[in-house]
């Protein structure tokens, strides 16, 4: 029974994606930084604002530094969350797309036989795993699904309907095996367990940046009530 894409696990909806030509594509990690700043770049954005509503309120100074600043952070923000990268699979081969907007160019193309899509394990994520994407050996990409069974499953999704190959770095690591799927068309569940003495490669997420998103948030509401408590 072949998989459908509503049915993956919605980690894995959010890395791949479909385009108007019903071509699958994954997310590229640049587009990823860049929607990080772009979020980032929020809270500047917000805090100016706050000064502004509050000088205003105050009506000692006018806001015009603050709204400024807000206006030149928002066309900021915009601009980081337009950057676009694309890796689609095609009908024989694989395309970098990079650029700006929903019609990125065309950076590089690799045929279909010299790629393949790796399960590698995370580390500090516990039972998380990199679903990287390799082409003549060389990464173009990587996304974290989730735990195993989830990016095999998106793993086996993407084979189905493209063709390429997946291997599996994560049961039997440091060796690498070929992903496989049971005859129901269901991804083998199975909890990579870590061999004694063996060192994983350690990687980190840039989605751990967004955690001072609240922090700064909640400072710039706390600064804002008390200026205006302090102004009464």
């Amino acid at each position: 029974m072949e998989k459908r894409y509503q049915d993956l696990y919605w980690g894995a909806r959010y890395h791949l994606k479909r385009d108007g030509f019903g071509q699958y594509y994954l997310i590229g990690m640049q587009q990823k930084i860049w929607q990080v700043f772009g979020l980032l770049a929020f809270v500047p954005m917000i805090a100016s604002l706050v000064m502004a509503l509050a000088t205003w309120l105050r009506k000692d100074t006018i806001p015009y530094f603050y709204l400024i600043a807000a206006s030149f952070l928002f066309l900021l923000v915009i601009f980081l969350l337009k950057r676009s990268e694309r890796f689609v699979f095609q009908h024989d081969r694989v395309t970098h797309l990079l650029g700006w907007g929903k019609s990125p160019a065309e950076k590089a193309s690799w045929p279909m036989h010299e790629c393949d899509l790796t399960i590698m394990p995370i580390v500090e994520h516990g039972t998380g795993c990199w679903l990287r994407l390799n082409a003549n050996g060389q990464s173009l990409t990587r996304n974290s699904i989730g735990k195993f069974d989830q990016s095999a499953e998106m793993a086996l999704f993407i084979v189905q309907e493209t063709g390429i190959t997946a291997y599996d770095n994560v049961t039997k690591w440091p060796a690498k095996v070929r992903l496989e799927s049971r005859v129901t068309g269901e991804a083998r569940v199975v909890k990579p367990q870590r061999a004694e003495g063996s060192q994983f490669q350690v990687q980190g997420s840039i989605w751990r940046m967004l955690l001072v998103f609240p922090a700064t948030l909640g400072v710039s509401v706390l600064l804002f009530a008390l200026h205006w408590l302090g102004g009464k």
